[in-house]
């Protein structure tokens, strides 16, 4: 940022304001850090689908073995054989500190890098340096963004990936001799296809935009290019893309789908068999009240404030009618980035994706959000009056987006009002340096600002601090099931025990605070041990059952009690938790099989939605 504004020269009017812009976009970083170690330190992990498999992944690699086979019972099996950089950087963070509590940390690097790309990609579309600053800044408060960061979901980190390679595909990725900008666009690609499974749609619509459009003044020398330093470039950036693809060669190998478990087909052929056909899946419409919910809607955390997003979205269209009637060929990169790509990411992700979850759109959201600035700064192009007035609105539309939920309350915290008095005093003293002192002073000012506020975080808020330090619970969201969790948490924490479990798929709290126990699946019946990959049979296409019936179905099928029996005492299960199965209100059959063997089964805990025994001893 400081180097981008060097190269803008003396006669650039924002470059006193900048400062403190700067150094503001630090203090939110260090609020952002300094409110996940809090989570880390006095909040456990709630998400549903953290206890499922985000961190449940990790925990199983730990307890048996790096990049051990997964299966998560009573849940959908897509994450057993996804894409899974996230969840490897999570394991290693745990192995390192025994929990979560650095593993906290592992997407704040990413939101970063959504931070400094997005203030990249503005930049090289003509935007003012305040404004972007301003933008850049809100994508570290926008709720949907701020949340994931909270969470241990890998959807911050598919953004990141992405627009590392819109960055680069800026300046034309594909050329005969690759460049810099082809890295970024790879590289992009790369680790998009290592995150997530819907990083196949939006890998393709990059691609097609990258082989179709040409930016203006793009320099293709075919002439000067030198083949054999090509060819090793192409073959360097084709292993770059074959490891982020990995997983996908993976599940191809195991399973002879590389979208396992969903069947891929075309004009009606099946090309690759799989579990279930995306149809079975979710019943999804189409329709405009489902788009417009994708975006604005207040039903889904994940959705864009209404307000913010709406301004946002109009954006889109004004700077889309504004190419379109100026016809100005130096502005079509912002058109297509913030114009023709979220519609086309839009449009596939409708296409394609058979359930619409907000949070999957996340890479469009964060090109939507650049739009109110590209329009800002086209209207005030030649006007510094007009100009600052943008930087204003650009700067209350980050506020409406910031307004709800833990952005507010990060925004109203004292340690957060204590941060801006802070960045404010030492940018303005900073502003009165010579100019050759100002880059160093800020630098210095910001170290030591982020070690001051870094060593606050055990005093910050002192009755949320006594409020979480009476006890690591999760039965406010989770009632029953929460209370069990607590109960073997609590009976195990001085002597690691083997849990099984039935009936829940939110698994990782059974492995305890320090990851000291180890969780098991005991099958209720002999053969049916296979992987989902290995199952010959398949659900009639017509019946519209979700993934969670089909397979609770699938591993449930056989039942014999005293086969069960067997295997608890061959696993030396400690405990066994029961729940109810999914999201059906039924208990799972082993909770009469417990009470009926109370000589094999001493029931320790019993509630109306879950029930903990103890496995006797045969003696």
């Amino acid at each position: 940022m400081l180097n981008d504004g060097i190269r803008d020269g003396p006669g650039n009017d924002d470059s006193n304001r900048d400062w403190w812009l700067a150094l503001g976009v630090a203090g939110l970083l260090v609020g952002t850090f300094l409110e996940l170690l809090r989570q880390a330190r006095f909040v456990v992990p709630l998400q549903t689908d953290d206890l499922i498999y985000h961190l449940s992944i990790p925990a199983t690699w730990l307890q048996n073995g790096w990049l051990a086979p997964f299966t998560p019972w009573f849940h959908e099996p897509a994450p057993a054989y996804g894409p899974i950089l996230v969840e490897m950087l999570t394991a290693a963070m745990m192995a390192l500190t025994g929990g979560e509590f650095w593993a906290r940390l592992v997407l704040l690097p990413f939101q970063i890098g959504v931070c400094v790309l997005t203030y990249g990609i503005l930049r090289r579309l003509d935007v003012p340096r305040s404004m972007a600053l301003i933008v850049a800044a809100g994508t570290l408060v926008l709720r949907p963004f701020l949340l994931q960061t909270f969470s241990f979901h890998n959807d911050v980190a598919l953004t990141c990936a992405f627009l590392l390679a819109v960055w680069g595909g800026l300046r034309g990725p594909i050329r005969v001799q690759p460049n810099g900008a082809t890295l970024a666009f790879v590289a992009g690609l790369a680790l998009m296809l290592s995150i997530k499974y819907v990083a196949v749609i939006y890998t393709l619509v990059l691609v097609a935009g990258a082989a179709l459009w040409r930016p203006q003044g793009d320099p293709r020398n075919h002439a000067t290019s030198k083949p054999l330093r090509a060819a090793v470039a192409w073959a360097g950036l084709t292993v770059l893309m074959l490891l982020g693809c990995w997983t996908f060669l993976r599940t191809w190998w195991i399973t002879g789908n590389p979208m396992y478990p969903v069947e891929i087909g075309l004009g009606g052929a099946t090309l690759f068999p799989g579990l279930y056909s995306s149809g079975q899946v979710a019943d999804y419409a189409v329709s405009w009240p489902t788009i417009i919910d994708l975006f604005v809607s207040r039903a889904e955390e994940y959705t864009l404030p209404t307000i913010a997003g709406a301004i946002a979205s109009a954006c889109v269209l004004i700077v889309g009618l504004a190419a379109l009637i100026k016809r100005t060929r130096g502005r079509s990169a912002q058109w297509v980035t913030v114009g023709i790509l979220p519609v086309g990411c839009t449009l596939a992700f409708l296409a394609f994706v058979p359930f619409g979850e907000p949070r999957l759109l996340f890479p469009v959201y964060a090109l939507i959000w650049m739009a109110p600035a590209i329009c800002i700064a086209r209207a005030g192009e030649g006007s510094a009056t007009r100009r600052s007035a943008g930087v204003i609105l650009v700067a209350l539309l980050v506020l409406m987006a910031a307004w709800e939920g833990p952005a507010r309350s990060m925004i109203l915290s004292p340690l957060s009002i204590a941060t801006a008095i802070v960045a404010i005093t030492a940018s303005w003293l900073a502003g009165r340096l010579p100019r050759g002192q100002r880059g160093r002073a800020m630098a210095y000012a910001s170290c030591a600002l982020a070690l001051a506020l870094g060593g606050m975080i055990y005093v910050y808020d002192p009755a949320m601090r006594t409020e979480y330090a009476r006890g690591r619970t999760f039965t406010g969201k989770y009632g029953d099931l929460g209370r069990a969790w607590d109960w073997l948490d609590d009976a195990t924490s001085e002597s690691p025990s083997v849990i099984a479990y039935t009936g829940t798929p939110m698994t990782y709290p059974l492995f305890g605070r320090h990851l000291q126990n180890r969780v098991v699946y005991v099958h209720v019946a002999d053969g049916n041990h296979v992987s989902f990959h290995e199952y010959e049979g398949r659900f009639d296409d017509n019946e519209r059952r979700s993934a969670i019936e089909l397979t609770t179905s699938l591993f449930r099928s056989r039942l014999d009690d005293q086969y069960w029996l067997e295997q608890l005492r061959q696993q030396d299960v400690d405990y066994l938790l029961v729940a109810r199965v999914g999201l059906t209100s039924k208990m799972p059959i082993e909770a009469d099989w417990a009470m009926r063997h109370a000589d094999r089964l001493d029931v320790v805990l019993d509630m109306a939605d879950a029930k903990v025994f103890r496995v006797l001893d045969d003696s």
